[in-house]
């Protein structure tokens, strides 16, 4: 697209949407090349730059932002990687709340439509935070994305409070085992959703032969 298809596509949106971009654009420089600001520690500080295409050309970030970014009047710009680079394939529109309540190492992660950060990715698939983040940051979002649809095949997504858990052939909901086993109903259901459904069935097993060894007083090693 050419400088006056940029302009005049630009001159189209109404003046409070061409005020943000605007102030993003201004703010994005700020918090990245000029050591006076007073965001400039937690971006330019840290290695944070605006890359070249951008830095050079405040017509080619509006737009990226109006093709291909996703802006809507009302979101923020922010970068995917927390520790990466203002740059097209780091950066998306997201609302403001949402960006407010990242951290600089928080990363999402967009797979088949259901859009989460890699710790709430790690909790719904009950997988350890660091481990998917180490590989995240070792392997990319590409087979990051592969990874946790392979952990979604495997049924590794926590029990909801409904969900049958079959152990031993026995079909009931975490609650019911809970109460069978003599458990909290609110530990229980804690347990299954930041373990998920596999972890939790495996816990079952070992409290039933725990049981079962209590009231018929058998030494563990013979069951």
């Amino acid at each position: 697209m050419t400088y006056t298809r940029i302009r005049h596509k630009f001159k189209d949106i109404p003046p409070k949407e061409r005020s943000q971009l605007v102030n993003a654009y201004k703010h994005m420089m700020y918090r990245c090349h000029n050591p006076a600001y007073k965001a400039f520690p937690q971006y330019g500080g840290r290695g944070v730059v605006v890359c070249d295409e951008w830095r050079n050309s405040k017509e080619a970030f509006i737009n990226w932002s109006l093709t291909k970014g996703g802006y809507k009047y009302g979101l923020s710009i922010d970068r995917i990687d927390g520790d990466g680079n203002y740059e097209p394939s780091n950066c998306q529109w997201i609302p403001c709340k949402e960006n407010n309540g990242k951290t600089k190492n928080t990363v999402f992660v967009n797979v088949d439509g259901e859009r989460h950060s890699l710790r709430q990715w790690s909790i719904l698939l009950g997988l350890a935070h660091t481990a998917l983040y180490d590989f995240y940051k070792t392997n990319g979002a590409s087979a990051t994305i592969d990874r946790i649809r392979q952990s979604r095949l495997l049924n590794t997504r926590p029990a909801k409070r409904g969900r049958l858990l079959t152990v031993f052939g026995i079909p009931a909901i975490a609650s019911q085992w809970a109460v069978y086993l003599g458990k909290s109903k609110h530990n229980f259901e804690r347990y299954c959703r930041q373990h998920g459904v596999q972890a939790t069935i495996d816990k079952i097993r070992r409290e039933l032969r725990n049981k079962i060894a209590q009231e018929m007083n058998i030494d563990l090693k013979q069951i």
